[in-house]
């Protein structure tokens, strides 16, 4: 995982409890990686969230989904933070930015 920016302002901000691991699951159940090609993903921090991207890399046997886990994420930060998540397919990258809200 790559973390170019750092944010100094973590004390200060609130992201729903595991949102960052569910981006990760959802990362690795749909592509395909090994030892030798690593799924490399990033996390950007900017006034408007974070987010997290990655390659897509199609799996060759797509596991079953029910397509439900960013849906859930987006439900819970739409009750937690009052906003949606943005999910951006693009050619060659896949990338979810989750809100975050000031708690000072």
């Amino acid at each position: 995982m790559e973390i170019p920016a750092p944010c100094t302002d973590f004390d200060t901000l609130f992201l729903p409890p595991i949102s960052l691991q569910i981006l990760l699951e959802n990362a690795v159940k749909h592509n395909e990686f090994s030892r030798e090609r690593p799924l490399e993903t990033t996390l950007r921090f900017d006034a408007a969230g974070i987010a997290m991207e990655n390659e897509i890399c199609p799996r060759r046997q797509a596991r079953p989904s029910s397509k439900v886990g960013l849906q859930n994420l987006n439900e819970r930060c739409r009750l937690i933070l009052g906003r949606d998540i943005e999910v951006t397919p693009g050619p060659g990258r896949f990338s979810v930015r989750l809100p975050l809200k000031s708690i000072v």
